[in-house]
């Protein structure tokens, strides 16, 4: 699970250390691709990565704890 959460937070993280450098260095007009790119996250890559996160959370090992 730990996995998982450093990909939710590696991938946006990667995408902003593209875009930005992007937007300061080369052109200002990049600034347009962000809104075009964050509805690419949100529709495309969003919904692959919870059905992956929720595949994965069934899979794991369940707990029987009992009170003493």
């Amino acid at each position: 699970m730990r996995r998982h959460k450093l990909e939710a937070l590696a991938m946006p993280a990667l995408g902003a250390a593209v875009m930005v450098p992007l937007i300061v260095v080369v052109s200002s007009g990049f600034i347009l691709l962000a809104p075009i790119l964050m509805v690419a996250w949100l529709f495309v890559v969003l919904p692959f990565w919870r059905r992956r996160y929720r595949r994965t959370a069934r899979g794991s090992p369940r707990w029987q704890l009992h009170p003493e």
